[in-house]
């Protein structure tokens, strides 16, 4: 048996806007340590990340016995999410 996680939207939207921020903060930290601060936002996207399922571990169906009521356990594995975020600004030199 296979399962897989399709609520994962809401978490992939985070992801996406945290990466982005943390774009801005770099690219800023950077220019400011080149001698100057961001201009004009060039460019944004992201490469959509593999919608891979997210499996669930199922519990040994000899250990449970399939007999029993409720026979099957399925437990939720964790779900890694990974996204990227590719930036450009233009470069503002420090008058």
């Amino acid at each position: 048996m296979h399962f897989a996680a399709t609520r994962t939207e809401a978490a992939s939207l985070e992801a996406l806007s945290e990466a982005t921020h943390l774009a801005r903060r770099q690219a800023e930290l950077m220019a400011k340590a080149a001698g100057g601060r961001l201009g004009k936002l060039i460019e944004l996207s992201t490469t959509p990340g593999a919608r891979g399922e997210t499996p669930f571990e199922v519990g040994s169906l000899a250990a449970r016995g399939m007999n029993e009521p409720g026979g099957l356990a399925v437990k939720p594995a964790s779900v890694d999410l990974k996204v990227s975020v590719v930036a450009r600004w233009a470069f503002v030199p420090a008058p």
